[in-house]
């Protein structure tokens, strides 16, 4: 899984990324983007999209899961 956290560094990019992105699913990778911005504000939330990616990926190649600790927004 690769995690990419988006900002204005990506701003005029769109093109560039969107092959990077391509690039990056066709080695059979799985490609999350979270806002910087999300990060700072809701940490919790954001952690919880990427348990749920976790989850997801996991069980399309049949792998266990174990449950963690619930992300909790403050």
């Amino acid at each position: 899984m690769v995690v990419e956290v988006d900002g204005c560094t990506h701003d005029c990019k769109e093109e560039y990324d969107k092959k990077r992105h391509e690039y990056l699913e066709s080695l059979g990778l799985v490609v999350v983007h979270l806002d910087d911005m999300e990060i700072k504000t809701d940490l919790g939330w954001q952690l919880s999209i990427l348990s749920n990616k976790t989850k997801e990926r996991m069980k399309q190649i049949n792998m266990p899961f174990t449950e963690g600790p619930e992300f909790v927004s403050e």
